[in-house]
């Protein structure tokens, strides 16, 4: 019979989730994590490249997460404006060999699942929420399935569309891009040599991410709602045709389903509340430009670890958690608007953003990097 009581219940099985349990695996804190699907099943997806950069992959080591993943690297950042490079960044700039690593969320996800098995204070169930009560300084958790499950602190990890998070009646501030963005794996003419490209448009920017085949990479295509409605309509040899108008790009077949989502900023009005806490997606949401969004759930799950182990569950390991992971996210949250907005800014000279990037550059390569 599965306990029904534990110290600590994560709702999302996903990256962030999971690596929180990994991260207190080795502790005295029994753990239950509760994911809707089967994490058993998963499949690989040929559209979930994602970049994770230095300490995320030094953090994901650590756990031998990585060494049977294929992974790409990225060596180099070329930035475009419409089709004219306009700023490189390189890794030796910062004494480094790679900027940043390619790797497929999804193999991610299943390595995190299988490295859990075998810890006897870690339980995974498959179900949905159906309500929540805090009563007795408790969370009492009442699925869908039936079954009821009690724990001192509730951490949501369960993505944009948190369930806890309106449960907890925390509020998010959200501004709406009017974007899409659309997504694809791509063949290219010539290799990409580990080359990663951003190209800056008046309707939002286009990026190219080099994946393990030296001739394929994974293409994020921001745009605005009205374009991407039409470039949704196009068939492949279309499409790519509408992309080589606007770009230098020697793309030549589409080698992945088209996906697209819709793009908005999001940050909760607070991580905690009544040993509820929040991390990942599930407290904030960034616009991709940067590649840093799994990056900073990486760094939420390590820090409340880091915090659990040192404070247990106490208010304080919560409030050490949110003084650094809230601040940090905002600051990032700050800069990647910034960039949008410089890119995206007609009445900036060409010559005025190249300026103004050559002045971030070092700053971008740091937070995009450490």
């Amino acid at each position: 019979m599965l306990q029904k009581k534990f110290d600590i219940i994560i709702l999302g099985g996903g990256v962030c989730g999971l690596l929180l349990a990994k991260e207190l695996s080795n502790s005295n804190f029994n753990i239950l994590v509760i994911e809707k699907q089967n994490l058993s099943k998963l499949s690989i997806s040929n559209t979930q490249a994602r970049a994770i950069n230095l300490s995320s992959y030094n953090i994901l080591q650590k756990h031998n997460l990585i060494y049977d993943i294929d992974y790409a690297k990225i060596q180099k950042i070329y930035l475009y404006q419409n089709k004219k490079q306009i700023v490189n960044f390189a890794a030796n700039e910062i004494k480094e060999t790679t900027l940043a690593y390619i790797i497929d969320q999804i193999s991610l996800q299943k390595k995190l699942f299988l490295s859990l098995r075998h810890y006897s204070n870690i339980k995974i169930i498959y179900t949905q929420m159906n309500s929540l009560v805090y009563y007795n300084q408790k969370h009492h958790l009442i699925c869908k399935n039936g079954n009821q499950y009690e724990c001192n602190l509730l951490v949501g990890a369960d993505g944009k569309n948190s369930w806890l998070s309106r449960q907890a009646n925390i509020n998010d501030k959200v501004k709406d891009y009017q974007q899409l963005a659309l997504c694809a794996n791509v063949q290219m003419l010539n290799n990409h040599d580990n080359i990663a490209k951003q190209y800056f448009l008046k309707t939002g920017p286009i990026g190219l991410l080099p994946l393990v085949n030296n001739k394929e990479m994974a293409l994020i295509w921001s745009t605005d709602n009205l374009q991407a409605k039409k470039l949704l309509q196009l068939n492949n040899e279309d499409f790519i045709s509408e992309l080589k108008k606007i770009t230098d790009l020697d793309i030549i077949a589409i080698n992945s389903k088209r996906v697209h989502f819709a793009l908005y900023k999001k940050h909760a009005s607070n991580y905690m509340q009544n040993k509820i806490v929040l991390l990942g997606d599930a407290a904030h949401v960034i616009h991709p430009l940067a590649g840093l969004g799994l990056n900073l759930a990486i760094l939420d799950s390590v820090a409340l670890a880091n915090n659990l182990k040192k404070y247990h569950l106490s208010n304080k390991a919560l409030l050490k958690y949110i003084q650094t992971r809230r601040f940090y996210n905002t600051k990032i949250m700050i800069f990647s608007d910034l960039i949008k907005k410089i890119s995206g800014n007609v009445l900036l000279s060409l010559a005025a953003k190249i300026f103004i990037f050559n002045n971030i550059k070092c700053y971008f390569i740091k937070q995009a990097t450490y």
